[in-house]
């Protein structure tokens, strides 16, 4: 995707006030036919097709500063066992990942 959610609404909101779909893809940088499909309603303008993060936004920030901690005190943490410590913890919360 090489336009962003801003670029994108200012696009639909361009041809809402009467620019031309062409004009807008070409100003906004935007695919016809994306913007099309939300200024019509076919696709919401708010859609993402992005998958819901498992972690609340707290727990996982608590995560990173634990990680980050760590680092400093010399002890680095390699990719498998951060997703061994990440893993423990969705096993104690409880919390389905897939």
């Amino acid at each position: 995707m090489g336009y962003s959610q801003e670029s994108l609404e200012k696009a639909g909101k361009a041809v809402v006030n009467d620019l031309s779909v062409r004009q807008a893809a070409s100003q906004f940088n935007v695919p016809i036919s994306t913007i099309c499909d939300r200024v019509s309603g076919k696709i919401a303008l708010k859609t993402t097709h992005d998958r819901p993060p498992a972690l609340a936004v707290h727990v996982e920030t608590k995560n990173v500063n634990n990680i980050k901690i760590a680092a400093k005190l010399g002890v680095g943490l390699s990719r498998r066992q951060i997703l061994r410590r990440t893993h423990v913890l969705c096993t104690r919360t409880q919390l389905k990942t897939s």
